[in-house]
């Protein structure tokens, strides 16, 4: 038999595991578990009837049920040992359940946990007739008694076969609570069909999530006139409701001896010993052997028992915590499904997008090789630099002030940033009327700014763009990387480039003393292609660089084209970006969120509380929830 600390410890595991679980599904637009049937049975059974992290507090819930006019209050007194519940000859008397507790049993436990969904009320004894009175709350009167063993719950509850539904209701709900039913029936009622309806239904444990120990009081029995009787009398009451009693008692038609308190209880086995009739009764002058046989059941035994039912309720695969993942894991993939729409429409893969101008390219990778260069190389570039802007400033002066390198760029990549806004705005639209997840998600995003003010938005956030930079920070981690992935290749650069370098000054100063200036000027002294480190670097080294001048120049010609393709990605992703934030705010981490669901450390943590719970509880088999809860076709 498992160990009650060691099931209580699992029940809290899964419950906490459920509640992280539960607060990310609501992405996913589903119930809260708390509606859930298996919740109830988890919080308002499993839980408040295990013993707490500190051990101890464990107790059998024992409740008094049967039919109208029964004896079933006098019943619950003599268990009590005092007139605990007050009783009514009129038909449905009692309306509210009575609940006797150990005394200083509220002090370490709350009666709304045990018993959820009724309103604990402390029995007034001046008002004995309480639970008899209609009110339409589900209240339960309490009070303390020392006549009540410590481990034991004693209740009575509203007529199983009342005219009035809401006393089935209450009582169904008594009937999930308690570890032990103790069956009130008489001649008259044994066969009643309300009688046997609320009996069948508490044997089911697989529908009810409960197995409690039934403890059957057949009262008002004619002795010895009926002992030949009875046996057939509980044999049609097994028969029908599924039960199969675990004590059985016979009460005497006694009414003085009910009315005083003293009514004996005659235990017999079940099924009945036919061989030693005689042997069978053993004869108590009170209620103390009812009440010493409940408090000496098989506490741990009759309290698994109990709870491995409501186990076999969370477990089912139909209606348990299984099929509640499984609609988590169903609800995420309409969601990646949703998800994979709106990234399609994010995502323009057909949009062409504009070259980088090969001068700013070439600025760029100027830029970042000159703060490379070292020694005599540095000296003489730096220097001839400066001459060479002295010269050169006639002609931009002639010429007029030079456009950055990246103004037309930055006008075409706006045209098609606008023209795919414009595009993507149309096709959230149409989203918006086809796909049911995303519908009131995008109904919300579009119903906000104009898409005039969003276009004027996107051109105020596109101009604010520092685009040199940029591109300045693509050639700088490319051309790093080209380093340090290749170092014979920098070893190469730097051969080629001191070659151009050096041979610069004289290629100058013979043009200068050959009148040659101006385009050929610019175009030979200031924008030596040795300088970009491309083809040319190879010619100004002459023979000298050999073969291997001509693979760098490859080499360096792939990375320029590679560094022209992450600029185009690094900008896609800004429009993606601003997509996102202007126009469908968290929308994409959310969906992207719920989708991943069921991949999460807190979906998996369910699955196993559960198998920990199942194996604490003896089952022998548990539900493989990841079996259970497979995506549709996988």
């Amino acid at each position: 038999m498992a160990d009650l600390a060691e099931f209580a410890a699992a029940a809290r595991r899964l419950a906490e595991a459920v509640s992280a679980l539960d607060r990310h599904a609501g992405a996913l637009d589903l119930r809260p578990a708390k509606e859930r049937p298996w919740h109830e049975t988890l919080h308002g059974k499993l839980l408040p009837q295990l013993p707490g992290p500190g051990g101890g507090g464990a107790f059998l819930v024992v409740a008094v049920v049967g039919g109208t006019n029964i004896g079933k209050s006098l019943i619950f007194n003599h268990l009590a040992g005092f007139e605990a519940s007050s009783s009514s000859k009129f038909a449905s008397g009692t309306k509210h359940p009575t609940c006797l507790v150990p005394t200083g049993f509220g002090e370490s436990h709350r009666l709304e946990e045990i018993f959820p969904g009724f309103t604990p009320t402390k029995l007034d004894e001046r008002d004995p007739d309480a639970a008899l009175r209609a009110d339409d709350r589900d209240l339960l009167f309490w009070a303390e008694s020392d006549a009540v063993p410590a481990n034991l719950l004693l209740l009575d509850t509203p007529d199983v076969d009342s005219d009035a539904p809401v006393n089935w209701e209450r009582a169904a709900k008594i009937r999930t609570a308690a570890d032990v039913l103790l069956a009130v029936v008489t001649e008259q009622k044994y066969n009643d069909a309300a009688v046997v309806r609320f009996f069948r239904e508490a044997g089911g444990r697989h529908v009810h999530g409960a197995d409690a120990a039934v403890v059957v009081v057949f009262n008002q029995v004619h002795l010895p006139e009926d002992e030949q009787y009875w046996p057939t009398w509980v044999g049609t009451f097994a028969e029908r409701t599924g039960i199969a009693p675990d004590l059985l008692f016979l009460a005497p038609h006694d009414r003085v001896a009910a009315k005083e308190l003293r009514l004996p209880f005659h235990e017999r086995p079940w099924p009945p010993d036919q061989s030693e009739p005689e042997a069978q009764a053993r004869l108590s002058a009170d209620g103390d052997t009812l009440r010493v046989a409940l408090s000496e059941l098989h506490f741990d035994e009759v309290k698994l028992r109990t709870l491995s039912g409501a186990v076999d309720r969370l477990a089912s695969p139909d209606d348990g915590v299984p099929a509640w993942l499984r609609e988590v894991r169903e609800a995420a993939g309409r969601f990646a499904a949703a998800g994979e729409h709106l990234m399609d429409e994010l995502t323009d893969s057909k949009a062409k997008w504009p070259p980088v101008p090969s001068a700013a390219l070439v600025d760029e990778v100027r830029d970042w090789w000159r703060g490379r260069r070292t020694g005599a190389t540095r000296r003489v570039a730096d220097a001839y630099s400066v001459v060479g802007g002295l010269i050169a400033q006639p002609l931009r002066a002639l010429r007029g002030p030079k456009p950055p390198p990246l103004e037309g760029y930055s006008k075409e990549e706006f045209a098609l940033f606008r023209r795919a806004v414009e595009r993507l705005f149309s096709q959230l639209e149409r989203l918006r009327e086809s796909d049911p997840v995303l519908a009131p998600r995008l109904a919300a995003a579009l119903g906000g700014a104009p898409r005039a003010e969003l276009l004027e938005r996107l051109r105020a956030d596109h101009a604010a763009c520092d685009l040199d930079e940029e591109l300045a920070g693509v050639v700088r981690t490319e051309m790093d990387a080209l380093l340090t992935n290749n170092p014979r290749a920098g070893r190469w650069l730097r051969v080629l480039d001191g070659a151009a370098v050096m041979g610069r000054p004289a290629l100058t100063v013979g043009l200068l003393g050959t009148g040659v200036i101006g385009t050929e000027l610019a175009a030979a002294g200031i924008t030596v292609v040795a300088d970009t480190l491309v083809g040319g670097a190879a010619a100004a080294a002459g023979e000298a660089a050999g073969a291997g001048a001509g693979t760098l120049a490859m080499r360096v010609n792939a990375k320029l084209a590679r560094i022209e393709r992450r600029f185009a990605e690094r900008r896609r992703a800004w429009l993606e970006r601003w997509v996102r934030d202007a126009l469908l705010g968290p929308l994409v981490s959310d969906v992207a969120h719920a989708a991943a669901l069921p991949d999460s450390e807190a979906f998996a943590a369910v699955g196993t509380a559960l198998t920990e719970l199942q194996r604490a509880s003896g089952e022998r088999e548990p539900v493989t929830v990841s079996n259970s809860t497979e995506r549709a076709g996988g």
